[in-house]
């Protein structure tokens, strides 16, 4: 990266440069049929990818363990585990 300055007057130079550049650059012009059918294709590809998904009852049983049962088994086992260090702490002290 360099650290020198930059002039305004460079930057308007740069600056009208790349207008030269973009302006330069083919257009984009469709007809209304080509249009359309992008447009279609776009939107049926956007609703495809964006759909929910059919599932069956074994990707439900999986969803339910690892958003409910899973969690809820480490966190009790994380509290058994908090409880008994607590107990040997609790009996060190005299």
């Amino acid at each position: 990266m360099s650290t020198e300055q930059r002039s305004p007057e460079s930057e308007t130079q740069a600056d009208a440069e790349l207008s030269a550049l973009l302006e330069a650059l083919p257009t984009g012009d469709l007809d209304n049929r080509r249009a359309t059918h992008l447009k279609a294709a776009a939107r049926a590809a956007f609703i495809a990818e964006h759909q929910p998904a059919e599932k069956d009852s074994w990707a439900n049983l999986a969803t339910l363990y690892r958003r409910a049962f899973e969690p809820a088994l480490v966190a009790t086992a994380c509290a058994a585990y908090l409880g008994w260090a607590c107990q040997i702490v609790l009996t060190l002290q005299p």
